[in-house]
């Protein structure tokens, strides 16, 4: 082992959350993920996933591009404010989605496709004592 060059405490968001259909092929399961304050994921630990693949050469350990994938990995929601938010809260999608009266699929919808209602979105802004513009990342700053 090698000597440590720098070592700091680092603030992350540890967020868990149950994955699956609850069918035989896709059990419901515990999946944990890890994000950065400023809302880039950059470790996911889903134990069922993992024993229910095939190895690929990327399971293979290579800490090099290990430590590159966590860096270089951004949410998959194109809202990456909105999710950080929602992390920080400690609230999963199904509270979010309640609070806002819409079911999980539409507001993956609204990730995947990149437009949410300005009705929700300020709902959101309102739940997350941010703005809009934050939430839309067309700014850095948290509050107005």
């Amino acid at each position: 082992m090698g000597r440590c060059e720098s070592a700091k405490i680092v603030k992350i968001i540890e967020v868990k959350f149950v994955k699956g259909s609850g069918v035989k092929n896709d059990p419901t399961h515990e999946v944990t993920e890890y994000w950065t304050l400023d809302g880039v994921k950059i470790a996911e630990i889903d134990e069922w996933a993992k024993l229910n693949s095939e190895p690929k050469n990327e399971d293979i350990p290579d800490l090099v591009n290990a430590e590159n994938n966590c860096r270089n990995r951004l949410i998959d929601c194109c809202f990456n404010n909105i999710e950080a938010e929602r992390a920080r809260c400690g609230m999963t999608v199904e509270v979010l989605t309640n609070h806002l009266g819409v079911t999980r699929k539409t507001y993956y919808n609204w990730c995947n496709k990149g437009s949410i209602p300005r009705e929700k979105l300020e709902k959101m802004a309102d739940l997350f004592e941010t703005t809009t513009d934050y939430l839309l990342g067309h700014t850095i700053v948290k509050s107005a």
